[in-house]
């Protein structure tokens, strides 16, 4: 029986580049530094409550590589999640258990999503079979009932209480109420921006025209930062 790992919160945090301390000259400051990045809290049988951390640039990525659309946050999350739990066929390791070789042999037929030049419905459809040999072989990740997840938060308020010594910082959140979805941080918090997939969907084709023209000097050219190039005068 495949294993059931519930997703039991979400929350928005970010990431930033620290500033060297003499580095006081605003021009100086890194530009762009500030990232946001998603908290999932999980539970799972095996490995207990963990932390699954999602750099939001990584849910771009995931409209490129496996052809989500850009608007079902729910199901690009769902699709990172059960990633770690995707064997790779090139890890021996992963052969050697009987759990994730039978995850392999059910995804055998299943063509790489992350195949250039596949159109999105493909890339999309066979991440899709991906995940069902996952689902169906190792783990399955769902969000917990809204009563499971109440019930949590009810079990940590009533520790509290009891304890009555508990420092304030200790105490943040002891009246929080659970949410109707777990992924609701970033499900009303997050937006994909166009822009930013378009530039990551520009990369990805100048970089696979490097790996299929490297003898080309005038391709090799056409990457970041380039403007205007394809217009010189020969």
């Amino acid at each position: 029986m495949p294993e059931l790992v519930e997703i039991y919160d979400s929350e928005a945090s970010y990431h930033y580049t620290v500033r060297p301390a003499d580095m006081t000259t605003p021009q100086l400051a890194p530009d762009g530094s500030i990232e946001p990045r998603w908290g999932v809290h999980l539970w799972d049988p095996v490995r207990g409550r963990r932390m699954a951390i999602v750099a939001h640039a990584r849910l771009e990525t995931m409209v490129i590589q496996y052809g989500y659309d850009p608007d079902d946050l729910e199901g690009i999350v769902s699709g990172m999640l059960h990633l770690a739990y995707m064997p790779s066929a090139d890890d021996p390791l992963s052969w050697a258990d009987p759990t994730r070789a039978a995850v392999l042999q059910a995804m055998a037929d299943v063509p790489d999503p992350r195949t250039p030049g596949m159109p999105d419905p493909d890339k999309r459809e066979a991440m899709q079979a991906r995940i069902a040999a996952v689902r169906a072989h190792h783990a399955a990740v769902d969000p917990a009932s809204k009563e499971d997840r109440q019930g949590a938060l009810d079990w940590r308020k009533a520790l509290i209480v009891a304890r009555g010594d508990v420092p304030e910082e200790d105490r943040l959140g002891v009246d929080d109420q659970a949410t109707d979805h777990p992924l609701d941080a970033i499900l009303q918090g997050a937006r994909l921006d166009p822009a930013r997939i378009a530039a990551r969907r520009a990369q990805d084709a100048w970089m696979q025209a490097r790996r299929e023209h490297a003898a080309s000097r005038r391709v090799a050219l056409m990457g970041p930062g380039m403007y205007g190039f394809a217009r010189a005068t020969p």
